[in-house]
């Protein structure tokens, strides 16, 4: 077995997990694959905008216009992708839900780009935030300035840390986007089923009265 089909292989059992997240949300709180496309879009949108915006003021930080007015620009970016990606989500939904209605069923395609570039993302900002959050700033092969204040390295951090958010959210839109849609169900609070969860925990059961016991007839009539 090849690394491509290894990495398939992955691609599925990862797929199965979220599966797993799918039918429970749906089940518990109504929520469809759609709902988790909305919500883990978002996310990756604020990761997106949060990227940029550490960058923006890395840009100041450092004397760096470009960098700035790089950083800038990619937060307006990054708001105008939630509501973007939303409204593509919405139209997703409207075909698919056809679709099912009509008996035809999405089924997953699996392969090894989503675990690649997930596992390669990850070690590549997860070095960089090591490097930041160490104070030894970019390393010596990029040429740039490797002498960074704290404040600088800070931000450096931070901007990691939202690209690493970013590889997270963004992979967890690609698994829900290719869960097999459900019909829709009523939708139900979160806080409220969490908190009748919980009352329902600390509730005790009520205990059995046990019948007294009699040692003697004289115990009975009395």
């Amino acid at each position: 077995m090849g690394l491509v089909d290894k990495l398939t292989d992955l691609d599925e059992a990862i797929w199965e997990q979220y599966e797993k997240v799918t039918q429970y949300c749906n089940k518990e709180f109504g929520w469809d694959k759609y709902d988790l496309m909305k919500a883990s879009s978002g996310l990756t949108s604020a990761s997106f905008f949060g990227a940029n915006f550490y960058m923006s003021l890395a840009g100041w930080q450092w004397d760096n216009p470009r960098l700035a007015s790089v950083g800038t620009f990619g937060a307006a970016v990054g708001i105008g992708l939630y509501y973007l990606n939303r409204s593509e989500i919405n139209e997703t939904e409207k075909k698919e839900v056809a679709s099912l209605h009509n008996g035809v069923i999405k089924k997953p395609i699996f392969g090894p780009k989503r675990p690649s570039l997930f596992t390669y993302n990850s070690i590549f900002y997860s070095y960089f935030l090591y490097r930041f959050a160490t104070k030894q700033g970019f390393p010596d092969s990029l040429g740039l300035n490797t002498s960074l204040s704290s404040d600088e390295n800070i931000l450096g951090a931070l901007v990691s840390t939202s690209l690493l958010f970013l590889t997270f959210f963004g992979t967890c839109k690609l698994y829900f986007s290719d869960q097999i849609p459900t019909p829709p169900q009523k939708k139900k609070s979160v806080l409220k089923t969490l908190y009748e969860k919980t009352i329902g925990k600390l509730q005790v059961a009520p205990q059995p009265q046990l019948e007294p016991k009699y040692e003697s007839i004289d115990d009975v009539v009395a």
